[in-house]
């Protein structure tokens, strides 16, 4: 037969177990927020290296198909004015 003194050594052993384990659980979490806080600002700077490199080359391959447009159109041109001066 449980006394009111045992039942009362058994909720408080239960309750310093629920606290250890809160503790535990506290300690994991506030270890994660350490962990990225140490990998999220460089997580960030990558990212806007890969956004800034993306831009950089958007920008190139714009330039790219700029000037081969422009040859085509100058080559386009010159053979319309070459069959032009052919006809007269």
């Amino acid at each position: 037969m449980l006394t009111i003194s045992s039942t009362d050594d058994l909720t408080t052993k239960n309750n310093e177990h629920e606290l250890e384990d809160l503790q535990k659980r506290h300690n994991d979490q506030i270890s994660r927020i350490q962990e990225l806080k140490t990998i999220l600002p460089s997580m960030k700077l990558c990212l806007e290296n890969i956004k800034k490199e993306s831009a950089e080359e958007k920008l190139e391959t714009f330039r790219n198909l700029s000037r081969e447009y422009l040859a085509m159109r100058d080559e386009y041109n010159a053979l319309v004015a070459y069959q032009g001066n052919q006809n007269r």
